[in-house]
């Protein structure tokens, strides 16, 4: 993996996630359909998929993986990466990952719109 490689996750509604992966697959990325949502790697990742993804929630970008065990050591060194910003941490099984949310906010409150109003309906669904 070059340095400006990135993991991310790219969470999404349920059952979108083959479109989500085919969007990232399409934007240059590796991706795979997980259960809710995406997980991608490649260069920029985190850049690319705020930026380009149409149909993405929230993008994750991964700072640490590794067994549950180092966690602490893990979480760490991800405070060190994030400079500041919130981690969240996720542990399944015997295994946990640290990451940070990629753009900050929904997607969907991307702010490109001069006139902002009250929507039934999240973009990213409709």
């Amino acid at each position: 993996m070059s340095p400006r490689t990135q993991r991310i996750f790219c969470a999404c509604t349920p059952g979108l996630e083959p479109i989500v992966a085919g969007e990232l697959v399409a934007l240059g990325l590796e991706a795979r359909a997980v259960s809710g949502g995406v997980e991608a790697q490649g260069e920029d990742a985190a850049a690319v998929a705020c930026l380009a993804s149409r149909t993405a929630d929230a993008v994750l970008l991964r700072l640490w993986e590794g067994p549950a065990a180092e966690l602490v050591a893990g979480k760490r060194a991800a405070a060190r990466a994030a400079g500041g910003a919130e981690l969240r941490v996720r542990t399944q099984g015997g295994a946990a990952v640290v990451s940070v949310d990629a753009a900050g906010a929904p997607l969907f409150r991307r702010g490109w719109r001069a006139r902002v109003g009250a929507a039934p309906l999240r973009e990213s669904v409709a």
